[in-house]
């Protein structure tokens, strides 16, 4: 239980801000990408399956011949043409090592990508959509690939550099959830509103965003005051008071304790401390008596973002009436690229002699 008139603290996987000790100073961090043009074309060894027997290269195998023809050719690159193939022979492949990948998730912008019962279509499918991507200059071996280094290097030339606080910006509150959890409202005299934002993130694209190469750590005093005038960033805030209003019970904060996150619903009189964007402090203000500023990572120079325009010319695309279906699929997929490009994630190997080191390295990284 939250008794009312206390303070709760919103932290992304915990309640607490411990992700802002030891921050005074930052350094500036080279951002990196790799150049599109160095991205290679994939010939893939496209074959097609039944389940029982695999046809490639105009033989038809056995899939436990196939699998020896496999490994002694030692195949890569293998590639069928829709998910159902591939749920036929992944079982098996795994228990000797082959990856399969699948034509329409590598490239998911066909809406009549269909398996038929002639195998030899399906491989004949395959390579002519192969040849509609490699003609498009898609290289990389799929489209995500392509599109997410293509946008990435875009950036990386724009921005160059970045502070180390960026990384901090992750520990922003949990964002709110966008979803309909119910289609149907039987009950008399009720009825279900829902909004539908068409294309969200790259309409939040085109406001200003804080230089990330000129982000700084700064502390704030009871006299400062949080408004539009003031720099662009996130800060560490708590919403006092909060009024008789409905954000009480619609508020979109979630209470995270050991990285789990719990619905609740405020009281008059209770305070959030929050570590939000400027422009969403200020909208939840409105709800709450007072706002007093704790510290914040800020920059005084506030940039467009490096892709705004191109994906402002990617929504004309997709809005264009004699725009195909295909190209009105993979317009949209570029703009969920172009809009992911910022953070993309990388992988780290940790070693750990025991559960307890392993508990300990994940608490202090999420601050938990």
């Amino acid at each position: 239980m939250i008794a009312a008139g206390r303070k709760i603290i919103i932290g992304r996987h915990d309640d607490n801000f411990h992700f802002l000790q030891d921050i005074k100073s930052s350094r500036r961090v080279r951002l990196g990408s790799l150049n599109p043009v160095e991205l290679e074309w994939v010939d893939f060894n496209i074959i097609s399956t039944d389940g029982a027997t695999i046809l490639h290269r105009g033989g038809l195998y056995p899939l436990s011949d196939f699998v020896t023809l496999a490994l002694s050719q030692k195949l890569t690159d293998i590639m069928v043409l829709t998910n159902k193939e591939r749920d036929l022979l992944v079982s098996d492949f795994a228990d000797f090592g082959l990856s399969i990948v699948v034509f329409e998730e590598c490239f998911p912008f066909f809406d009549d990508i269909r398996y038929v019962s002639n195998l030899a279509h399906n491989i004949k499918e395959a390579r002519r959509r192969l040849q509609e991507m490699k003609d498009k200059g898609i290289r990389g071996g799929t489209a995500r690939r392509w599109y997410s280094t293509v946008y990435r290097f875009r950036q990386e030339r724009s921005l160059r550099y970045k502070s180390s606080l960026d990384h901090k910006v992750y520990f922003t509150c949990l964002p709110p959830y966008q979803e309909i959890f119910k289609a149907k409202e039987a009950r008399v005299g009720r009825t279900i509103y829902a909004l539908d934002f068409n294309s969200m993130y790259p309409a939040c694209m085109q406001g200003s965003y804080p230089s990330p190469k000129h982000l700084k750590h700064q502390m704030f005093g009871t006299d400062d005051v949080l408004d539009v005038n003031s720099d662009d960033g996130f800060y560490r805030v708590v919403l006092k008071d909060a009024k008789d209003t409905f954000f009480l019970k619609y508020h979109p904060f979630r209470l995270a304790k050991s990285n789990k996150s719990y619905s609740f619903n405020l009281e008059v009189g209770d305070s959030l401390e929050v570590f939000l964007p400027k422009d969403e402090i200020l909208a939840y203000s409105k709800y709450f008596a007072s706002v007093e500023l704790v510290e914040g990572i800020v920059a005084s120079k506030s940039i467009a973002h490096p892709l705004a325009k191109e994906v402002r010319n990617l929504f004309s695309i997709k809005e264009s009436s004699s725009t195909s279906n295909v190209k009105r699929n993979l317009t949209k997929f570029e703009m969920m690229m172009a809009s992911s490009a910022a953070n993309p994630l990388r992988y780290e190997k940790w070693r750990f002699q025991t559960l307890d080191e392993v508990v300990e390295a994940v608490e202090k990284s999420l601050s938990i």
